[in-house]
């Protein structure tokens, strides 16, 4: 029951639709970079960034969506995030900037902000 909790509120992170672009219903583009601990996108550790292990939460549980990862920089994601409603983010930071066109869940987990990891 927690782990079916724990994927509905990462599906009211993103901005998700039931219908993707393409007509194909129930499709959701996780949108990620390399940035790791973040997400791992290459390597021997692939995929096992915490980000990573966000995603596959609700990929597992969410049987009926087609999900799609999708490797991209930054400003693409931020690009596609305002205008496409299938598009999701398990590592972004909640700005007032971002909140204008995300929708973001409550936190799952405490996250360390990006300067604090230098």
């Amino acid at each position: 029951m927690k782990n079916a909790a724990l994927a509905l509120s990462m599906l009211v992170l993103c901005v998700a639709s039931t219908y993707a672009d393409d007509g194909n219903k129930n499709g959701i583009q996780w949108y990620i970079s390399n940035f790791p601990p973040v997400t791992i996108v290459a390597g021997p550790d692939k995929g096992q960034g915490w980000a990573d292990k966000r995603i596959a939460i609700p990929s597992k549980h969410l049987k009926d969506f087609r999900h799609d990862t999708i490797d991209a920089s930054g400003l693409r994601m931020f690009e596609d995030l305002k205008v496409k409603p299938n598009v999701c983010s398990a590592n972004l930071l909640k700005t007032p900037e971002r909140e204008a066109y995300i929708e973001f869940s409550e936190p799952m987990s405490w996250i360390v902000p990006n300067g604090m990891l230098t």
